[in-house]
């Protein structure tokens, strides 16, 4: 059963779901040399990666829209994110040390990253 939170989004209250989840949110930023084709390809391998894993409860990822639309202050944007939901920490942990993530992280990722964010959370 979702709580109240006391606040208000618009009209609606704000909702905290009762059940938790292990959270985790990346943030990148890419190189400037970086092609729009290859962050298709990375949104896309990391989204196999994620199906393809029992533990992903759910996943998210792609560039940041609000750049996009020349909504964010440059030197405050990330262009790429990813959100994914775990039932705990040990399922993300299978995720995080995967094959197949691990080679998406290696091959793909890390040549094209210019600065990264990352936090694990229980939401």
């Amino acid at each position: 059963m979702p709580r109240n939170l006391g606040a208000t989004a618009g009209d609606r209250p704000l909702q905290l779901a009762s059940a938790t989840v292990f959270r985790h949110i990346a943030l990148f930023r890419w190189s400037e040399d970086v092609s729009p084709e290859i962050v298709t390809r990375i949104a896309d391998e990391l989204r196999t990666c994620a199906a393809a894993l029992a533990d992903v409860r759910a996943y998210t990822c792609g560039p940041d829209v609000a750049a996009a639309a020349g909504l964010a202050r440059v030197e405050d944007r990330f262009d790429f994110g990813v959100v994914a939901d775990f039932d705990d920490e040990e399922g993300w942990r299978r995720y995080d040390t995967d094959a197949e993530h691990t080679r998406v992280r290696t091959e793909l990722i890390r040549p094209a990253l210019a600065a990264r964010v990352v936090v694990q959370l229980r939401a």
